[in-house]
C-alpha cells in the first residue's frame, strides 16, 4: 500500500508494545495514530516522498509514560493556573519520557482550586502545548484527614462536600479523572458514590481510615490508593489500616513513588509481587521545583527546602510538624529540627528516573516493568482505548530509548516534542 503524507516510519527497532517485545520491527505513524507495526519479513508499505524515516537500529521504542500524579516541574506549578507555567511543566516532563499526565492540585481555598482548574481547562482548549499532554485533572485535596497531611496545607483541609466537588468538575471542563479523598470523613460516601457514577476514579489518600472504613470505601466504589505508605494509617497487626488494606485487596490499585526516598527500595519488588500485575501504578508526585537549583520555595502556601533533589517542608527548630500537632503523637523520632528534617513535600522525580530505579530495585526486564508506567495508568484514568500501549489505532505516544536506556526522543500523538542532541542528525531522514 502507499502511505499518504504526514507519515513517519520507524525502522529496525526493538519495539516494546506493552504486551510483547518485537525485534527488528518497524512502526508506521500516520497523522497522530499508530497505523501499522511490522515484523521482520512482513510486506512493507510503500512510503511517500514526504514520509519522515527514523533509523531506529540500536534503539528501543516503548509506549509513552503516563503520570497520574504530578503537581509541576521545570518551575511550572499546576496551582498557578498560568498557561506559561503549565507549558513549562509539560515540556519538562516530556524531556523525561512522560507523554500524558494528570495535572494534580493541592489543598487550597475553594477560589484558588477553581482558578487552577479553569487555567488547566483553558490551556487544554488551546491545543497548542508542545510537551506532554494534560489528559485530565487529579484533585488531591482538600478532602483529606488532618492527621495525615503530609505536605498538604492543614489550614485548607475540610470535610467532603458534594456540591463543592461538582463545582470543581465543572470548572475543569469535566476533565476530573482522579479524586483523592479520606473516606473516613463525614460526607465522603456521597462524594465517592457520585464520583464513581460520573466515571471518576476514586483514590484513598491522606487518610487515617481503619480497615473497616477502608472496606466501606471499596464498597462505595473506591479503586485506588494514593502514594502507598505515605500520608496514611500504616499497617498494624491489629488493624491493617490504609496501607495493609491496599496490599490485601485486589480491588485497589496502588500508586508507588519509586525514588528510593518515599519507599525503601526493597519494598518495591515486594509490593509488586503482592499485587496483581495491573494493580500497581508508578507515579512521580513531582512538584514545581524539579529541575531547579537548591533553595527555599513555596508549595501550597508552605515553605519547602530543596536540597540534593529532596524536598521537605521547612520547619523551624524545635517546631513539630502539622501532622504531629493534629495527631497528638509527639514522638521524638518525628520531631523535625531545621528545614532538612521536615515532612517530605512531593518529589523531584521524573518518570524516566522512576523507570530506571524500578529496573534496579526489582531486577525485572524492561518489558515486565513497562505496564506499571503506561497501560495500568491509562486504565485508571480511563484512557486505555487510545493510550498506554503501542497498538494500531492508538495515539502515537512513543518514547525512544538509546542502547544505554537514555531518552533519545519523545513523541506525543505523532508529534516529536523532545529530541536528545544529535538524535535527528543521526537517525532521521526523508524517505527516498
Amino acid at each position: 500500500m502507499t502511505v499518504q503524507a504526514q507519515t513517519q516510519w520507524f525502522e529496525h527497532a526493538r519495539i516494546y508494545t506493552g504486551y510483547e517485545v518485537i525485534e527488528e520491527a518497524s512502526l508506521l505513524v500516520e497523522n497522530s495514530k499508530i497505523a501499522g507495526i511490522y515484523r521482520k519479513g512482513d510486506p512493507m508499505p510503500v512510503l511517500s516522498e514526504t514520509c519522515i524515516r527514523v533509523d531506529a537500529r540500536d534503539l528501543q521504542l516503548i509506549p509513552g509514560m503516563i503520570d497520574l500524579h504530578v503537581h509541576g516541574g521545570g518551575g511550572g506549578d499546576v496551582m498557578s493556573g498560568d498557561h506559561t507555567q503549565l507549558a513549562a511543566m509539560c515540556d519538562f516532563h516530556a524531556a523525561h519520557g512522560t507523554t500524558s499526565l494528570l495535572a494534580t492540585t493541592m489543598s487550597a481555598s475553594r477560589e484558588r482550586i477553581l482558578h487552577a482548574l479553569k487555567g488547566v481547562a483553558g490551556y487544554n482548549r488551546q491545543q497548542t502545548n508542545t510537551g506532554a499532554r494534560i489528559i485530565g485533572v487529579h484533585l488531591e485535596g482538600p478532602f483529606l484527614h488532618p492527621a495525615r497531611t503530609g505536605a498538604q496545607n492543614p489550614a485548607h483541609l475540610r470535610q467532603p462536600n458534594l456540591a463543592e466537588c461538582q463545582h470543581y468538575a465543572e470548572a475543569s471542563d469535566h476533565q476530573l479523572k482522579l479524586l483523592t479523598i479520606a473516606p473516613e470523613l463525614q460526607g465522603a460516601e456521597d462524594v465517592i458514590r457520585w464520583a464513581v457514577d460520573a466515571g471518576i476514579t476514586v483514590s484513598i489518600g491522606h487518610s487515617d481510615a481503619t480497615h473497616v472504613q477502608m472496606l466501606e470505601a471499596i464498597h462505595w466504589g473506591a479503586s485506588q490508593v494514593t502514594h502507598l505508605f505515605n500520608g496514611m494509617r500504616p499497617l498494624h497487626h491489629r488493624d491493617p489500616g490504609v496501607a495493609g488494606t491496599a496490599l490485601m485487596h485486589d480491588a485497589l490499585c496502588t500508586e508507588l513513588i519509586c525514588d528510593g526516598i518515599h519507599i525503601h527500595p526493597h519494598l518495591i519488588p515486594w509490593v509488586m509481587a503482592q499485587k496483581p500485575k495491573d494493580k500497581v501504578v508508578c507515579i512521580t508526585d513531582c512538584i514545581s521545583v524539579a529541575g531547579l537549583t537548591d533553595g527555599t520555595y513555596t508549595l501550597g502556601g508552605l515553605a519547602v527546602e530543596l536540597e540534593n533533589q529532596i524536598v521537605r517542608l521547612k520547619i523551624d527548630d524545635g517546631e513539630e510538624t502539622p501532622e504531629e500537632v493534629t495527631n497528638g503523637t509527639h514522638r521524638e523520632s518525628n520531631k523535625r529540627k531545621g528545614s532538612k528534617e521536615g515532612n517530605l513535600a512531593g518529589s523531584t522525580l521524573t518518570m524516566h528516573q522512576a523507570l530506571r530505579n524500578t529496573l534496579s530495585y526489582t531486577n525485572l526486564p524492561l518489558e515486565a516493568v513497562i505496564p506499571y508506567f503506561t497501560i495500568n495508568a491509562a486504565k485508571q484514568a480511563k484512557v486505555d482505548q487510545t493510550k498506554g500501549s503501542l497498538e494500531i489505532g492508538k495515539d502515537a505516544d512513543i518514547v525512544i530509548l538509546d542502547h544505554a536506556g537514555n531518552i533519545a526522543a519523545t513523541y506525543v500523538e505523532g508529534k516529536r516534542v523532545f529530541a536528545a542532541q544529535n538524535f535527528l542528525s543521526v537517525h532521521s531522514s526523508k524517505s527516498l
